[in-house]
């Protein structure tokens, strides 16, 4: 019994393959964005709910905002802020002569690094599921 060979006969492997294959490049394009902005949203939620309530506008101004990085094709989200407060968030943060430091975007991060990149890792199942499903009934459609 033990030198019995043992025969599968697997059909649409070829298929699945070339799935597998177009899968990378268009999770690349379609799914990773979004997933680090889903990320991006959760840390800045907290940031929001710990900046200084003294005035509303930079809780407000908190926003994440798409960009590219500089000589590439990555498309990257920050956490940034709308004007006119993005010209004074940083003292905010950081303080300035006379001013105390009043943190709240370092410690949303600390506090939500887990939580983000939870929320990134179920966007990004997601998001493969629903691409390797679109990629699955293309493939049939281009078989009929």
């Amino acid at each position: 019994m033990a030198d019995e060979l043992i025969v599968f006969d697997l059909t649409g492997i070829e298929e699945m393959d070339r799935v597998l294959r177009d899968l990378g490049p268009r999770i690349a394009r379609q799914v990773a964005g979004r997933s680090v902005k889903a990320g991006a949203e959760v840390v800045a939620e907290r940031a929001r709910e710990l900046a200084p309530k003294d005035t509303e506008a930079l809780a407000d101004s908190i926003t994440v905002v798409k960009g590219r990085r500089a000589q590439s094709d990555e498309v990257l989200y920050n956490i940034g802020f709308e004007p006119p407060t993005s010209r004074r968030a940083h003292l905010t943060e950081f303080g300035a002569e006379g001013s105390p430091a009043k943190p709240f975007m370092r410690p949303a991060m600390d506090e939500k690094a887990g939580a983000a990149l939870d929320a990134m890792g179920e966007k990004m199942a997601q998001g493969m599921e629903r691409e390797a499903a679109k990629l699955a009934g293309e493939r049939r459609s281009r078989r009929r």
